[in-house]
């Protein structure tokens, strides 16, 4: 994954079931960062796949956080 980025979004995700976010798994070492929260349910973000580690609540419609959160997973509520 060396000198690629890319953006991604989840549309329509499941209330209450922890997603692991496509191509940040723990196989490869950069995780996602800048997540965005355009839903209408509070996101929680958190540092590690299956929705562990450090987290981080984002707010719905304008929820977001800047380059320095990385992220591997979430769960909306």
């Amino acid at each position: 994954m060396e000198g690629y980025e890319a953006s991604g979004f989840l549309n329509s995700p499941p209330s209450g079931q922890c997603l692991n976010l496509p191509g940040v798994g723990e196989d490869n070492p950069r995780p996602a960062h800048s997540p965005k929260n355009r839903t209408d349910a509070w996101a929680t973000v958190f540092t590690g796949t299956d929705c562990e580690g450090d987290s981080f609540p984002l707010r719905p419609h304008t929820g977001g956080a800047s380059e320095r959160l990385k992220v591997r997973s979430v769960v909306f509520n």
